[in-house]
């Protein structure tokens, strides 16, 4: 509600009109915003209330933005909750989990769990911050694959937002 309440305001579009070259670096902070639950409806106002002139660019832009803001949470986690993470990596119940993957799935497979669960989390109605951050403190994964499995989800839904804010 206070995100409509911001976005109607005629100050608010005007001032949002006036970016003029900014529009683009806008709709890049709203993909940094969008990947973190406490900035996300800001993200979506901004997505509909910015009119860029590159429906593709916006949307490269805006899915870039949510793979920083995903990387962002990812290491922030990684970085305070070091010590968590290392005993959490420990604990009976998080080996067993561990070696039941690894029993279940073959080799090839269970190497891209992580991944698969990025994936779940990136689509899923669970706040970024909060997956991302169990991920990534109890899981070893590469960047480069994690990155572009959100650059493909969060794409997805930055285009959703941008076709329909070019529509109104």
């Amino acid at each position: 509600m206070l995100t409509y309440a911001i976005f109607s305001k005629a100050d608010t579009q005007t001032f949002l009109a006036g970016l003029g070259g900014a529009t683009y670096l806008g709709i890049f902070i709203a993909g940094i915003f969008l990947s973190m639950a406490a900035t996300a409806p800001l993200a979506v106002g901004l997505f509909f209330s910015l009119h860029p002139e590159s429906l593709l660019l916006a949307i490269i832009l805006g899915s870039l933005g949510s793979v920083l803001g995903d990387l962002f949470i990812i290491t922030l986690m990684q970085v305070s909750f070091q010590d968590e993470c290392k005993h959490l990596r420990k604990t009976k119940s998080m080996k067993k989990m561990q070696e039941k993957i690894k029993q279940t799935l073959p080799t090839y497979v269970h190497e891209y769990v992580p991944y698969i669960l990025a994936g779940l989390i990136i689509v899923s109605p669970i706040p970024d911050e909060i997956g991302l951050g169990f991920l990534g403190g109890v899981t070893h994964f590469k960047i480069l694959p994690f990155s572009v499995i959100s650059f493909v989800l969060h794409g997805v839904f930055v285009s959703i937002l941008v076709l329909s804010g070019a529509a109104f």
